[in-house]
């Protein structure tokens, strides 16, 4: 494996554990607005009855050519099994024959096309709906095998597992969604060796997010456990979660084949798996790992009340949760001080734990071994802590990787019935059409895309700490600088030097500074922080820039009578120039929605020699055009802000009474005004007329006819006695009548769309849940609701107007809904092709090498 393979193998290692914090990060409130809606959506599905897809219809019968199962649930039996009335019973029971069809249907190699099978919707909520009811028996049925009972507990967060002497075990780590891992595990003691008594089988969570085939993984193994419910045992895993589903693609894989009640019963089943599984009594089965205490026992752990979803980090407080959040988030490490139990996870839940936990763990509940998953590992298992513990992971070739899948067999036929389990490794990659170089070039071009994505996301961190290491001031530092500041800012201790290729090219410069004639490798930092922006669809573009551009611009236009008179206002020190707290104050004082970052943006758009400030020449380059009126000639400051107060009322009034009410635009409302007062189709109106049309839209009383009259002379640019259409229009919608340099508004609409782009996730989930009909779209109201909760909680604000503009651009069929699954798409992290203005100030002594 080459240099940069490898750099780049061990950065999407890394970014595993970076993009699972990141979910457990989205912002609280967000998450407990989408849980709120959750709970909504689940009380007004219930307010509807059963829903109707569970009943065949003949169309659907007609059409469906999988595996038929269920024959003796009716219809009639619906209506309870829906309202949970109906007790467990061996109606849910699943034949041998029908597994191999199911296994077949799923794998493609009974279908004439090859692709998956795709359940009917009533036999998938009848299997997930058999599990649920299996899984809350054997709870209640392990709590009496516990002797919990004493202690005021019905139901036991272990399942027991006893493998007799004639009997095997086979341990399977996470499958994430990869179908054809679960077929090879499925057949790994030979083409008929499906769970039974004899043959168990202990899956360790994580089925589901990352691979392909979510569903139709999950669907087999539940339908497995109603097969056989005594040889296949079912861990909850870290991805066995709403929250984690929802970002890693199973959320989307359940609602493209079937529902949101289905998901959420899939939800339902989710919470009512065990945390972990103790086999005879030796050998416990767990997630993720170990506890941030030593002293944690099996007692503890059965106690766990865990019919629930794991709260959010920041909100546990009681032992139980973290407990359970332990099991399923936690690491072993090696690497601990000595004497040190554990430290804080680098995934932001869970611990890394050290030796002495495993150690004293095991002693204190007299366990020969530990076996956890959760984490990929190249030959499919990887021993710890003195081969007290082992990780198994059973999905090969992960998301692109070049790992082994490997199974633990505990085979007891094998060992002449010792009372001690010895576990045996069987290694495989799953029978899949990808090469390995189809799945290295995949994982590259993945985990490439990812990096600029954190790199966009850090862009700011990192442009402060090049700019410290910058003493020229001419926006090189070396390679060397470069790595350490992205090592330092975006905390991942990776090889960025050997990496550096992929995202900026280096140059080499001729000669140190020190005399060293020893070539250096120098980065133009500015470049690079600048080529990484975020893609947004052109109609999108112009919705949310009009908006914007138009507030700055009037604002500025509004508050002061002159260019001259607005620079120095703002330049509150009168140094001649504005920096940035002067201009972030004045934004301040407009009131205009604008977060910090979007100032800061907006700043560096108008310095253009970006010295840190705006000097007289930018200002006037970026907005001067607004005051080029016929009045700017007027050299009374008192005129020119009386002159000013009145555009205001006007340009209020014809907002207000034309643009809002009759959802005309501007140019549309002038266009109607001078029609009424000067004939049809009219372009000009006298000053007479212009006086009359004022007094109709704003009233005798606010404006005088004698200060009507002076007014439309002054608009009367030409002075000919008339004033046309666009005359009226660059005084009163100086935004509208300019055309600012589009970067004006370019910095502000890429920090609108860095919020959407990281906020995806939960504008989809929030959108999904004002979708009511479950058509995968949401018409104006919805979308407006859903981004106005979003607004409360995201914390930079999408106005109502720019609302409406992204909503009419996104719906260009004009069926006046919009796919929110596209409106998510629409925001993704490019690299920009165009030249950076910064780049200009290349050094001189420097000359450029290839990479």
């Amino acid at each position: 494996m080459g240099r940069k393979n490898a750099a780049l193998l061990e950065a999407s290692q890394k970014l595993y554990d970076r993009d699972e914090l990141d979910a457990l990060k989205q912002d609280d409130k967000c998450s407990a607005l989408i849980d709120k809606l959750v709970v909504q959506k689940k009380s007004n599905r219930k307010e509807r009855g059963v829903n109707p897809k569970l009943v065949w219809n003949r169309e659907e019968a007609e059409a469906y050519k999988g595996p038929l199962l269920f024959a003796n649930i009716e219809d009639s039996d619906i209506a309870k099994l829906s309202s949970r009335d109906l007790d467990f019973s061996p109606k849910f029971n699943i034949t041998h024959d029908q597994i191999r069809e199911i296994i077949s249907f799923f794998s493609g190699s009974s279908n004439k096309d090859k692709q998956p099978g795709r359940l009917p919707y009533r036999y998938a909520w009848l299997i997930t709906e058999g599990v649920r009811r299996r899984l809350i028996k054997d709870s209640e049925r392990a709590a009496r095998r516990f002797n919990l009972a004493a202690e005021g507990v019905s139901t036991s967060a272990m399942q027991p597992v006893q493998i007799k002497s004639d009997s095997r075990a086979t341990v399977v780590g996470d499958i994430h969604g990869q179908l054809f891992d679960l077929i090879t595990v499925l057949t790994i003691h030979g083409d008929d060796s499906l769970p039974s008594e004899k043959n168990v089988f202990v899956f360790n969570g994580d089925f589901v997010d990352r691979g392909p085939h979510g569903t139709e993984v999950l669907m087999l193994l539940f339908a497995l456990k109603l097969y056989c419910p005594e040889g296949v045992f079912l861990n909850r895993g870290n991805h066995e979660h709403r929250r984690m589903n929802a970002k890693y693609a199973f959320e989307d894989q359940v609602l493209a084949l079937y529902d949101s009640e289905l998901f959420d019963l899939i939800q339902d089943t989710f919470e009512s798996l065990p945390i972990c599984t103790l086999i005879n009594h030796r050998v416990l089965v767990l997630h993720g790992g170990l506890f941030s205490e030593a002293d944690v026992s099996l007692k503890d752990i059965q106690k766990i009340r865990h019919f629930k979803q794991l709260p959010r980090h920041s909100e546990i407080e009681e032992r139980s949760d973290r407990l359970m959040e332990q099991i399923l988030w936690s690491d072993p490490k090696e690497d601990l001080e000595e004497g040190q139990l554990w430290r804080p996870s680098t995934r932001g839940s869970g611990v890394h734990f050290g030796p002495l936990v495993t150690q004293r763990f095991s002693e204190l509940n007299n366990l020969d071994l530990i076996i956890r998953s959760h984490e990929e590992c190249t030959p499919g298992y990887e021993f710890f802590h003195g081969e007290k513990l082992v990780t198994i992971f059973s999905a090969s070739n992960y998301t692109g990787s070049t790992n082994q899948g490997a199974v633990i067999v505990f085979d007891r036929t094998k060992e002449g019935g010792k009372k001690t389990l010895v576990p045996q490794f069987k290694q495989y990659f799953a029978n899949v059409l990808t090469s390995p170089a189809d799945a290295a070039a995949s994982m590259r071009e993945r985990t490439i895309q990812q990096l600029r994505e954190q790199i966009f996301q850090y862009r700011h961190e990192l442009l402060l700490e090049f700019e410290k290491l910058d003493a020229d001031r001419n926006d090189l530092i070396s390679i060397d600088q470069w790595s350490e500041v992205m090592r330092k800012v975006m905390r991942m201790d990776i090889a960025w030097n050997i990496l550096c290729p992929y995202f900026i090219k280096f140059k080499k410069q001729k000669k140190s500074a020190a005399g060293d004639d020893s070539p250096k490798e120098i980065i133009n930092y500015r470049k690079f922080i600048e080529r990484y922006r975020i893609s947004v669809d052109p109609a999108v573009y112009e919705s949310l820039t009009a908006d914007i551009v138009k507030k700055v611009t009037t604002k500025l236009f509004d508050s002061f009578p002159d260019l001259n008179d607005a620079f120095d206002q703002i330049d509150t020190n009168h140094d001649g120039s504005i920096s940035y707290e002067e201009f972030s104050k004045v934004m301040s004082l407009f009131n205009l929605g604008l977060a910090p970052q979007q100032v800061y943006d907006l700043m560096r758009e108008l310095d253009d020699n970006g010295d840190g400030t705006i000097d007289r020449s930018e200002f006037d380059k970026r907005f001067g055009s607004a005051w080029k009126t016929s009045f700017q000639s007027v050299s009374d400051p008192s005129e020119k802000r009386w002159i000013a107060k009145n555009l205001r009322r006007i340009r209020k009034a014809i907002s207000s009474h034309y643009c809002k009410k009759q959802k005309l635009t501007e140019k549309q409302a002038l266009k109607q005004l001078f029609s009424t007062f000067g004939g049809e189709g009219a372009k000009s109106l006298s000053v007479e007329q212009f006086s009359e049309m004022v007094e109709r839209i704003v009233g005798e009383e606010v404006i005088s006819s004698t200060d009507r009259i002076r007014l439309g002379n002054h608009i009367d640019a030409n002075q000919s006695g008339s004033i046309s259409r666009h005359e009226l229009r660059i005084v009163l919608f100086p935004a509208e009548s300019t055309s600012p340099k589009p970067s004006l508004g370019d910095s502000l609409v890429q920090q609108l769309a860095s919020v959407f782009y990281k906020n995806r996730v939960q504008i989809k989930s929030v959108l999904r849940m004002m979708d009511e009909d479950e058509s995968g779209k949401v018409d104006y109201e919805e979308f407006k609701k859903g981004i106005t909760m979003l607004n409360e909680v995201i914390g930079v604000p999408l106005t109502r107007t720019q609302a409406r503009h992204l909503f009419k651009a996104i719906d260009q069929d004009d069926d006046k809904q919009i796919d929110y699954h596209d409106f998510v798409a629409l925001f993704s992290v490019v690299v920009d092709s165009r030249s950076s203005k910064s780049s200009k100030s290349s050094s001189s002594s420097s000359s450029s090498s290839s990479s």
